[in-house]
């Protein structure tokens, strides 16, 4: 009898040692999702302090290309001036609208590009390719009446392959919009007579390829992520860092252009100086690879040549 009774206790023991093991998770996970919120709070509260100071600065700055203008340079973009250049440039912004297609897959329904200054370059209604499920409207904007005279797919892509071949491209997220687009992020291809090559064809798909120093991504940029580098929302960037509200109700593709196109040129100088950084660095292992690959060639490391005794 007190045999059972002790076996009891120790199962009730070991009972209550599992409940307060559960108990002592839970309540450290609600104390790490407290920590967490304070630190997005805190975060917040920077972007908020950064985003007037970046405003004030911005009313102050003038565009380079209009210095007798008042506009900011913000304004300008969003609102391009009559004046400003309106042709191609060698960078430019991009946005995409999706619909579904044959259900869960998300399809080209209209593409925007804007080149440095804002002004639109190319902004059309595209027919995807397969059956449109949804319009997903409350988002993207589109409705059926935006297919009647859409333009087919493939001319769309071709048009835009054509446009975006050899820019800078400035984007938020920009993986997405390359997906519906036949585009991805990758090394360039040389033709015979060593021209590069901007189109990889793979099972009968041409595919647009962009080089990584080619690409200049909102959403990568480390001064526009959260402390844990995520990425943040296009529509919450644009509130802190440029005191404008965007995606109110559904998305417009040259508005998030632009919106993408201001975010990049007020934080221009420091982030192409780092690009040319990261760049120089790659060419640097490039050349110390290369070197030892050479040694390993030769047969160890090279030794010193002689000179020969005439």
């Amino acid at each position: 009898m007190a045999d059972s009774t002790s076996k009891n206790q120790t199962v009730d023991a070991k009972k209550e040692a599992n409940q307060m093991l559960n108990l002592m998770n839970i309540v450290i996970k609600e104390q790490e999702k407290k920590q967490d919120k304070k630190r997005d709070r805190k975060f917040l509260e920077k972007f908020k302090s950064k985003s007037k100071m970046n405003g004030k600065q911005s009313e102050q700055k003038k565009i380079e290309q209009n210095p007798e203008s008042d506009v900011s340079l913000v304004d300008q973009i969003f609102r391009p001036l009559a004046n400003a250049f309106k042709g191609d440039t060698p960078i430019v912004s991009i946005d995409c609208e999706m619909v579904e297609v044959d259900k869960f897959s998300d399809g080209l329904a209209r593409v925007s590009i804007v080149n440095y200054n804002g002004h639109i370059l190319y902004d059309q209604y595209v027919k995807p390719e397969g059956r449109i499920t949804n319009y997903r409207t409350w988002v993207s904007g589109i409705t059926p009446a935006n297919m009647n005279g859409s333009k087919p797919f493939k001319q769309a892509i071709t048009e835009v392959h054509r446009i975006l071949k050899g820019k800078i491209i400035v984007g938020h997220s920009l993986k997405h919009d390359f997906s519906v687009l036949q585009m991805r992020e990758g090394d360039r291809y040389y033709n015979e007579d060593n021209t590069p090559n901007f189109i990889e064809v793979t099972a009968g798909q041409s595919t647009f390829i962009v080089t990584k120093d080619k690409i200049r991504d909102i959403a990568k940029y480390r001064k526009y992520q959260n402390q844990n580098g995520q990425a943040i929302s296009l529509k919450r960037l644009t509130e802190e860092f440029l005191n404008r509200k965007i995606q109110q109700g559904s998305h417009c593709s040259v508005i998030d252009a632009r919106a993408a196109m201001a975010l990049y040129r007020i934080n221009e100088q420091e982030w192409e100086n780092t690009v040319k950084q990261k760049s120089y660095c790659s060419v640097k292992e490039k050349v110390a690879r290369d070197a030892g690959q050479l040694q390993k060639f030769f047969g160890g490391a090279s030794q010193p040549t002689k000179k020969l005794k005439i």
